[in-house]
């Protein structure tokens, strides 16, 4: 059962990455601008601390709040793939936004949580990949690393987080797959960073240097599954940021 829940986790993550990769524009959307400045990662990451701070304060004294903040993510995530990546109407990227966030989290079903925050987490990847340069982003994973290390090794809140969400509200902002009485869990983050980092190669290097940061960073994920199952609980971020980094130096051989 364990091997079927990691397929099916790698799997999803394959979806997002070849979903987010393909759907990569050409050039910056009209509205939109490109930062090249390292300084945003920074800003990233304090953004992601404040929010984490956020989430666990709302998770012990509001629990249901949790319910109304993944509605939010989860239709603003699929509202940006709509409107700004597919093109459609704002007022029915909006309608089909809130319908997706409502099926979501209106009865928690493994199936509806998994697709609605496959395609928010596609689109938040896509407005990231545009909004930042290859230098930020890579930054940003070099960060993200070091903080996901911190998070589950030595403060624990991550795992703290992921066992109290899903205890106290049911939503998690991850992919789960049943194991018994247990679930396997992939964060949603360990998808949008790099995703992004895709996103942006497709759009300044081209398709092959996409496909070959994916393909690195997949493997650096199925090392990181591979331990995990004698170590529960290891952070994702570090495999999948070392081969976004591995693409950067690789990407003038092919």
């Amino acid at each position: 059962m364990r091997m079927r829940a990691d397929f099916l986790l790698i799997l999803l993550w394959i979806s997002g990455s070849i979903l987010s990769i393909s759907l990569a524009p050409e050039e910056v959307p009209s509205g939109m601008e490109t930062s090249d400045d390292l300084s945003q990662a920074v800003n990233v990451l304090v953004l992601i601390l404040v929010v984490t701070a956020i989430t666990i304060y709302l998770m012990r004294k509001f629990p249901s709040s949790i319910r109304v903040l993944y509605f939010f993510a989860i239709s603003v995530g699929v509202f940006l793939l709509l409107s700004l990546f597919l093109g459609l109407d704002l007022s029915i990227s909006s309608i089909l936004s809130i319908i997706v966030g409502i099926l979501t989290v209106r009865k928690f079903n493994l199936v509806l949580s998994n697709t609605g925050l496959l395609l928010a987490l596609v689109g938040i990847s896509l407005n990231l990949g545009v909004m930042f340069s290859i230098g930020v982003l890579t930054v940003l994973l070099v960060l993200l690393a070091i903080y996901d290390v911190i998070a589950v090794f030595w403060t624990k809140h991550m795992i703290y987080m992921f066992e109290e969400m899903r205890e106290r509200s049911g939503f998690v902002p991850a992919f789960l797959i049943p194991i018994g009485d247990d679930v396997a869990g992939l964060g949603g983050g360990d998808l949008v960073f790099p995703a992004s980092f895709f996103v942006s190669m497709r759009m300044y290097c081209g398709l092959k240097c996409s496909l070959l940061a994916m393909f690195l960073s997949l493997i650096g994920l199925l090392v990181t599954v591979y331990l995990n199952r004698y170590r529960r609980g290891l952070p994702a971020i570090p495999g999948l940021a070392s081969g976004c980094i591995l693409s950067l130096i690789l990407k003038d051989f092919i």
